[in-house]
């Protein structure tokens, strides 16, 4: 949204979107909460689910237990997410 209504960025929208990285110009709704955060990017690591397992298998730890070092309170999402999986 920012380059698309910045005067000086707004013509390069149309090179980027035909590029790699046309996921800096892709999106044309605001951020969502910041309050959510934190909920939303567990649940699309969940969507990433096996790919974070392998990386789990490199820690000592679990994964639920390395993201909840990292943000304390993550690690009880996954599991609520593990818990209630219908795949």
């Amino acid at each position: 949204m920012y380059l698309r209504n910045h005067p000086v960025h707004k013509a390069a929208v149309a090179t980027l979107l035909a590029g790699p990285d046309t996921f800096l110009v892709r999106s044309e709704l605001p951020p969502g909460d910041p309050k959510t955060l934190v909920a939303r990017t567990v649940a699309y690591l969940y969507s990433l689910r096996d790919a974070c397992l392998k990386q789990e298998a490199r820690q000592t730890v679990t994964f639920d237990l390395l993201i909840d070092g990292m943000v304390p309170g993550a690690g009880a999402l996954w599991r609520e997410l593990d818990a209630a999986r219908f795949c």
